[in-house]
């Protein structure tokens, strides 16, 4: 009978895509990685990185520790469709090479790397984890109808061991599409809260606005992917009203993405368009809230992080929104594309500093009981643990 494997002997593979990616799930797979390597487990990220010359031309991949983490950087071209088959079959190469270095795989997508992690997890008998990062209609379950060989991904994503859910909303996908419910588990996304936290005080956020050249306002918050799902149109839109109530209103966009161009189109002197940057945490200190008026999502980072920072979060009641927040508790929850509602929330936080400020504390004590990257990590590492150890016995 062999041994039972301790979280210091055990090892897990991430396959994701491009590792260095600024997204929500590159950057909560970078997380995890690295809380897990602090927790003692041999953790490998299997990922891409794009050159003058692909793997074709015979160049090797590279190879890098970061934070106890392995890296191994799969060489592609710039032409996505031809990249992702290079980087499918490359994969499963380079894992045939590794395999005795990790003994559960980790997909941190559904529809694209969840295929590639069920086909290795077949071909070299490792258990198979994989994770839904998003929900809704454009989430990975819906991916299934909407890409080429959606059914054949289908198929071979049902060989997973378990899957990860983010919200109940994606729980009950699974199960329509014909996923076994005695395989979904459910975790959220993990927040640093050392590296999100609240200012220590209207001195600190004075210094933060000056040495991010951000004028003495009320500064409402925008963070992520500048694409029609977001609504940050919207968000523009009643933004002219907002200040016409309140004229110490200032609108801040942090992001990037196919509605760029138009964002652009808006701004005058009180709405900001900062592009993609690095110290998000720092925006969100500087800040007075953050307003997110998302059609869908998996799990947001940001609301996660904004909460972090003791931030008055408003979103909409979509996805895991409303399991992260408690609407009038913690933050605020609107319907989608409710305006007017919208409208009145933004001017309320502005003009009520008490009630802004009660649910930003409330916001950050809910976030280290529940949403904790050590937390969250713990919960990932016992169930590697079991499947690993449930494949052995």
């Amino acid at each position: 009978m062999r041994c039972r494997l301790s979280n210091n002997n055990l090892g897990v593979c991430f396959i994701v895509w491009d590792i260095d990616t600024p997204g929500g799930m590159e950057k909560q797979a970078w997380r995890l990685a690295r809380e897990l390597a602090e927790k003692g487990m041999k953790v490998t990220i299997i990922t891409s990185y794009f050159a003058e010359k692909s793997i074709l031309h015979k160049v090797p991949w590279h190879t890098e520790v970061k934070d106890k983490v392995t890296i191994y950087r799969i060489p592609l071209k710039k032409s996505r469709y031809i990249a992702s088959i290079i980087f499918y079959i490359a994969a499963l190469f380079l894992m045939l090479n590794i395999r005795r270095s990790f003994d559960v795989i980790y997909g941190v997508q559904l529809y694209s790397y969840g295929a590639i992690a069920c086909l290795a997890g077949k071909l070299f008998h490792k258990p198979v984890i994989v994770k839904i990062a998003c929900g809704g209609y454009c989430g990975d379950v819906a991916m299934f109808e909407k890409l080429p060989f959606g059914w054949l991904t289908k198929r071979f994503v049902r060989w997973a061991d378990t899957y990860v859910s983010l919200s109940n909303e994606i729980e009950q996908e699974l199960i329509k599409a014909g996923f076994e419910k005695n395989k979904i588990v459910h975790i959220p996304n993990g927040v640093d809260t050392g590296i999100f936290y609240p200012v220590k005080g209207i001195e600190e956020k004075k210094h933060l606005r000056t040495k991010l050249s951000l004028p003495d306002k009320k500064i409402i918050l925008f963070v992520g992917r500048l694409d029609p799902q977001k609504r940050v149109d919207m968000l523009i839109n009643i933004f002219k009203n907002v200040h016409d109530v309140c004229k110490s209103a200032y609108l801040i966009i942090i992001g990037d993405g196919p509605e760029k161009e138009k964002v652009l189109s808006y701004l005058d002197d009180n709405i900001s368009y900062i592009g993609t940057v690095n110290n998000v945490d720092e925006y969100l200190r500087a800040s007075d809230m953050l307003v997110l008026p998302t059609l869908s999502e998996g799990m947001s980072n940001v609301i996660l992080e904004a909460m972090a920072t003791g931030l008055p979060v408003i979103s909409t009641n979509v996805s895991s929104n409303p399991e992260i927040i408690e609407d009038g508790i913690d933050g605020i929850l609107l319907e989608v594309e409710d305006k007017k509602g919208l409208q009145e929330k933004i001017i309320k936080l502005i003009l009520n500093e008490t009630f802004a400020q009660k649910i930003g504390q409330n916001a950050r004590k809910k976030i280290l009981q529940q949403f904790s990257i050590e937390h969250i990590a713990e919960k990932y590492r016992e169930i590697f643990e079991k499947l690993v150890n449930w494949r052995k016995f």
